[in-house]
């Protein structure tokens, strides 16, 4: 039990924002990414914490897939340093109209798996816009910093750790991509957390943050291939988290 008390004290820090980012914060974790793989969805018995996805170089990511088909998408934090390792990460979603998780268009979520030890969504707001998982929500993921630290290379992509996964399915082109959690402490923000303050460090959006794109284009963060978002999608985001 004694992690559960050190994670929820990792909690009550980054909510009280006693451990902020700097406004001119050291490289730190700063070149850390959340990168997105989609691959065909496995049906019954769905395990996507256990598929391996974190231990696979993530400029092998897939981010394109087509329609019609069912996908698991896996969230994963990459080109992280290993000496600070990674216990947090604050990030939202983004996949179609806010507060919406099933419509019967373009892109639909059907299923979530937590692979971090903990999470702390966002609770829902007066018209539900940020809850997690539907799309415009934000999560912070945990991880316990002494027992369970993330601190697995892959080469030469630097750590790798699995946040979640989602399983979607597709009824037109569209796009799933990470944003800023509308949630924060201090308003929006994309961040990880590493294991050694626990110190919060802010990182770039959107171009370190994946896009799967259905029909269209994604865009790979680990490589900086394709487009970080769609044209249109790219304008509605910009005015959501100004």
């Amino acid at each position: 039990m004694r992690w559960m008390f050190a994670v929820l004290g990792i909690v009550v820090t980054l909510v009280a924002g006693l451990v902020p980012p700097t406004e001119a914060q050291p490289i730190g974790q700063s070149p850390a990414v959340v990168a997105l793989h989609a691959g065909a969805h496995t049906g019954k018995g769905w395990k996507p914490c256990e598929d391996g996805i974190d231990l696979r170089p993530c400029g092998d990511y897939v981010t394109s897939f087509p329609v019609g088909y069912g996908a698991d998408v896996y969230v994963v934090v990459a080109r992280a340093d290993s000496a600070l390792g990674i216990s947090g990460l604050s990030c939202g979603i983004d996949y179609g109209s806010p507060g919406v998780q099933s419509d019967g268009a373009g892109v639909d979520l059907f299923g979530y798996a937590l692979c971090s030890d903990l999470e702390v969504p966002a609770s829902p707001d007066a018209d539900s816009t940020h809850a997690w998982p539907t799309s415009g929500g934000g999560n912070l993921f945990l991880w316990e910093p002494a027992g369970n630290c993330r601190r697995n290379v892959v080469a030469p992509y630097g750590v790798q750790a699995i946040a979640c996964a989602v399983y979607v399915y597709t009824y037109g082109a569209g796009q799933l991509a990470i944003t800023p959690n509308p949630a924060g402490a201090n308003g929006p923000e994309f961040q990880v957390t590493d294991c050694v303050g626990p110190t919060a460090w802010d990182l770039e959006w959107p171009s370190h943050a994946g896009v799967v794109g259905f029909d269209m284009d994604g865009y790979n963060p680990c490589t900086a291939l394709g487009v970080p978002v769609e044209a249109t999608t790219w304008g509605r985001l910009k005015s959501q988290y100004r």
